[in-house]
């Protein structure tokens, strides 16, 4: 079976100095807001929809930076494919989601690449960064 989520990288500049919103999620891993496209959706639609969930926040897409990973989730044994854009937050009022997300938390770069634990999501980061460096 294969699922399908869709979120952002998103920052905000501060002092001169780029910060990331990590999600804590209840099990247990730090990543960025994403979640489950529903029906009729598009990606964008559900990057838009979930980051509002599990953040509170509401953000502008760059759409012109995309990327995905797939990965397994064996205890599922669900292959699961993710879609990254990069957004920039135009409220800032952060309240994580009841019983998804523990904390939402900004972040810079280090603290940023410490907390995310799978290679592939790094990897996704490190691009975004590099895209939002030279745009």
């Amino acid at each position: 079976m294969m699922e399908k989520s869709c979120g952002a990288i998103i920052y905000k500049e501060e002092n001169d100095k780029l910060e990331f919103l990590l999600v804590y999620q209840n099990n247990g891993h730090y990543s960025f807001p994403k979640g489950h496209m529903e029906d009729n959706e598009t990606e964008i639609e559900t990057a838009l929809r979930e980051i509002k969930e599990e953040t509170n926040i509401d953000v502008k897409l760059d759409t012109n930076f995309r990327d995905e990973i797939t990965y397994l989730i064996e205890h599922k044994n669900v292959m699961k494919k993710a879609v990254y854009f990069i957004g920039k937050p135009i409220s800032f009022d952060l309240i994580n989601q009841e019983g998804e997300i523990t904390e939402c938390s900004w972040n810079d770069y280090e603290t940023t690449i410490k907390k995310l634990e799978y290679e592939n999501i790094i990897e996704v980061f490190k691009k975004a960064y590099k895209y939002i460096k030279n745009n």
